[in-house]
């Protein structure tokens, strides 16, 4: 665990009464510049909430029955999932699932391999309004055209470091059913745009050059 939201939801669900506690921690140290410049103060964050701090991943599995692999460099990614899956544990792997395509089915892959579940999401999935969207309270979402800033990291292919947000936010409003992309990009945008297989289309705009706004257009069927 390397990640400022880890931290955030380990206090969340040590101070909440849904039955579950966290108890152990285990973090790496590794060249992702963004996570070894923290690492350091989280793990003292981490032990000053009373969670005990494992040296090995190995460790942290024989004492606990669910993960959070919040380790943000998503290249370790495939190799934590398997000892963790293959312990039979559930796992929730933060974003970025893999740096591939190849990586991420290699993981679904363990999944069936394994019998063990894992879920996977951005936050923004479970923003208020988003989910009252998708359960239809205004209507049938006929497009959804999202919008948000969108760093990069060189060793993040694409849009695999945080372009999740953007399109978790279309995908949640669309609902499922996404049959082929396309991609254009320019100097300041990154647009991605979806086609469903009831015709309709959905798109993201990642916003490059440092632009924070983030949003979404929506066209709805008031009807439905």
């Amino acid at each position: 665990m390397d990640t400022l939201y880890g931290l955030v939801l380990e206090k969340a669900i040590n101070t909440s009464e849904n039955g579950y506690n966290v108890t152990t921690a285990y973090t790496v140290s590794h060249d992702f510049l963004i996570s070894a410049e923290r690492l350091e103060k989280y793990t003292t964050e981490i032990s000053n909430l009373g969670i005990e701090v494992m040296l090995t991943l190995e460790e942290l599995l024989s004492k606990v029955n669910f993960v959070l692999l919040y380790i943000v460099d998503g290249r370790l990614h495939l190799e934590q999932a398997e000892k963790i899956l293959k312990a039979g544990n559930t796992v929730f792997i933060d974003k970025a699932v893999a740096v591939s395509l190849k990586e991420v089915i290699e993981i679904f892959d363990l999944l069936k391999k394994y019998n063990a579940p894992m879920f996977t999401s951005s936050a923004l999935r479970f923003i208020i309004n988003a989910q009252s969207i998708r359960k239809g309270n205004i209507g049938k979402v006929l497009r959804a055209d999202t919008f948000k800033s969108i760093p990069y990291q060189s060793i993040f292919p694409d849009l695999y470091w945080y372009g999740i947000y953007g399109l978790e936010l279309s995908h949640t409003l669309m609902k499922l059913g996404c049959k082929k992309i396309k991609r254009f990009m320019t100097n300041n945008y990154d647009l991605v745009t979806g086609v469903w297989v009831d015709g309709r289309i959905g798109n993201y705009r990642g916003m490059k050059n440092g632009e924070k706004n983030r949003g979404t257009n929506l066209w709805v069927n008031l009807s439905d």
